[in-house]
C-alpha cells in the first residue's frame, strides 16, 4: 500500500474518531444537563441530516477545487467548530440552537473529507490494490461507529465534556499534519473535474436508478437498509441511556 495513502487514511480514521467520539459525548452530556432524551436525539438527527443534505451538493460544488486544498479547509473548519463549542461551554453560554449549528458545519466538513478522500483512492492506489483500500476505507467508519460511543460515554463520566473536546481538537491536529506534510502524487494534487465526482444531484440520482427496473429494488432495499441503520444508529444509544 503507498505510504501517502496510509498516512492519509490514518490521519483521517484518526479525526473521524476524536469527532465521532465528542459528538457522542456531546448529546451525551446535554442528556444529563437537560435531563430530557430529545436533546440527545436531536443531536444525532441533525448531524444525519446535515450530510445528508450536503453530500449531493459537494459534488458538484467542489468540482474545480484542489482536493488537498478542500481537506485541508474541511479539517480546519471542524477544528474550528471544536473550539467554538469549548468556547461557548466554558462560557456556560451554549444555547441548544447554538449547538446544532455548530454540529451542522462540522456535520458539513465530514461529509467533505470523505467525499474528497473518496476520490483520491483511484489516484492513490495501484488497480491492484483498489479493493484492500476500499476495505480499510469502510472497515474504518465501522470501527469508528462501533468504539467512538464507548469512550464520549467513559470521557464524559470521567472528566466530562472538556476530554471529549480536547480529543476532538488534538485529532484534527493530527489530520491536518497528515494533510499537509504527506507527498502527495501528481494525480492526486489535481482538482476534482466534474466528470469524476461521483456524486450525482439527489433528484437525478434517485430518478435514473428508479426508471431502471433493474436497479429499483436496488433503489428501494438500500433506502430500507440505510433508513434501518439510521434509526438504529440514533435509537440504541438513546435506548442504553434509557
Amino acid at each position: 500500500m503507498p505510504k501517502a495513502f496510509t498516512v492519509l487514511w490514518a490521519g483521517q480514521l484518526v479525526s473521524n474518531f476524536g469527532t465521532q467520539t465528542s459528538l457522542y459525548a456531546l448529546g451525551l452530556w446535554l442528556f444529563q444537563r437537560d435531563g430530557q432524551l430529545a436533546s440527545f436525539t436531536t443531536v444525532a438527527i441533525v448531524i444525519l441530516l446535515a450530510k445528508l443534505l450536503a453530500l449531493p451538493l459537494l459534488g458538484r460544488r467542489l468540482a474545480g477545487w484542489p482536493r488537498r486544498r478542500v481537506m485541508l479547509l474541511a479539517n480546519g473548519l471542524g477544528g474550528t467548530v471544536t473550539l467554538l463549542l469549548a468556547i461557548a461551554l466554558y462560557r456556560q453560554a451554549a444555547p441548544l440552537s447554538l449547538i446544532l449549528a455548530l454540529l451542522s458545519v462540522a456535520a458539513v466538513a465530514e461529509a467533505t473529507l470523505v467525499l474528497c478522500f473518496a476520490s483520491l483512492i483511484p489516484q492513490m492506489v495501484p488497480i491492484e490494490q483498489l479493493g484492500r483500500a476500499n476495505g480499510l476505507f469502510a472497515s474504518g467508519d465501522g470501527l469508528v461507529m462501533a468504539a467512538a460511543p464507548l469512550l464520549g460515554a467513559v470521557l464524559v463520566g470521567v472528566g466530562g465534556l472538556a476530554g471529549a473536546l480536547a480529543l476532538d481538537g488534538g485529532t484534527c491536529l493530527v489530520a491536518l499534519a497528515c494533510v499537509g506534510l504527506v507527498r502527495w502524487p501528481r494525480a492526486a494534487l489535481a482538482p476534482l473535474q466534474p466528470r469524476q465526482t461521483w456524486v450525482p444531484g439527489l433528484r437525478a440520482g434517485v430518478s435514473e436508478l428508479w426508471a431502471n427496473p433493474l436497479t429499483r429494488p436496488l433503489l428501494l432495499l438500500g433506502t430500507t437498509v440505510s433508513f434501518a441503520m439510521a434509526a438504529c444508529e440514533i435509537l440504541f444509544p438513546a435506548w442504553v441511556l434509557t
